[in-house]
């Protein structure tokens, strides 16, 4: 395979919450993202190989499938969760990300969105251990932390319906 991973359009991608604030600290707010993931792999848009949930931000593995491209894939699964987290929140706790912008209220993402493309093993199985390791380095046990892909592979089983387990 000459370490070119066989899948095209495979993608590293992080996304934080605007300010660094806990906003995914409630279980409630992360299952809002489990359910976009959930949303965009069933419609056949995106195939995930690993993610992990933290309180500020998400880290993904996934493989982005054409006609979609992964701005879109970003934009879609952050405006979801946006609407949504918004529904979620107190007017008290919404205040903390009020933003005096023409074109929105409220603003829950840090904008742009780190997204890289995987081409080699190498890199993908680097940003694959890294998004493992964010458990470990959020002082959390990563064999019990249920918003992560680490278990699924640990017990070679996927404990989600949207999630793929490589290799």
């Amino acid at each position: 395979m000459n370490g070119l991973i066989k899948y095209n359009n495979l993608y590293f991608t992080t996304c934080t919450i605007h300010k660094w604030q806990n906003l995914l600290e409630p279980d409630q707010n992360k299952d809002i993202i489990l359910e976009a993931l959930s949303y965009l792999s069933h419609n056949k848009r995106i195939v995930v190989y690993a993610f992990v949930i933290l309180e500020n931000h998400i880290h993904l593995i996934i493989e982005v499938i054409p006609p979609d491209i992964i701005s879109k894939i970003i934009h879609s699964k952050l405006s979801y969760s946006s609407k949504k987290l918004k529904k979620s929140l107190t007017q008290e706790e919404l205040q903390s990300f009020a933003v005096a912008k023409s074109n929105k209220t409220y603003q829950f993402w840090k904008p742009k969105s780190l997204s890289v493309e995987l081409y080699t093993k190498k890199f993908f199985v680097q940003k694959f251990n890294y998004v493992h390791k964010n458990v470990e380095r959020a002082g959390l046990d990563p064999e019990k932390y249920k918003y992560s892909s680490y278990p699924s592979y640990l017990f070679g089983e996927p404990k989600f319906d949207f999630l793929t387990l490589w290799g």
